[in-house]
């Protein structure tokens, strides 16, 4: 099975994040950590849906591509968006977007999407 967002969905891979005491325990891992600390998380950008940003003022593009590049982001990209949003897959994604087992992905409406990343 093949995964494309559709509409104005964004699919975010969710970046796991683990809390380790000093002496080696985990004591939480997954998103969980975040989500109780300010109401953020972080994930990749995996695909976007064909009406991403249509409508948005400076967002004249063409193209879903388009308008997620005048935006500021795009597929690949890391980005910080808004927890307790969006419907999260019931399965992973592989390379060729075709789901899989348990996964770490949600579909999110692309106004959550709050800020890119990005490397120095």
């Amino acid at each position: 099975m093949k995964i494309k967002p559709v509409g104005f969905l964004v699919l975010i891979e969710i970046e796991e994040i683990s809390t380790e005491t000093e002496s080696g325990i985990i004591t939480s891992s997954g998103t969980e950590a975040t989500r109780a600390q300010g109401g953020h998380d972080v994930g990749t950008v995996v695909d976007i849906g064909p009406t991403v940003f249509h409508g948005y003022a400076g967002c004249p593009g063409e193209t879903a591509d388009e308008r997620c590049e005048q935006w500021g982001f795009g597929v690949g990209d890391k980005v910080i968006f808004k927890s307790y949003v969006g419907d999260q897959l019931p399965g992973s994604i592989d390379e060729g977007k075709h789901l899989r087992q348990p996964s770490r992905y949600i579909s999110i409406v692309d106004k959550h999407i709050i800020a890119k990343i990005e490397e120095e």
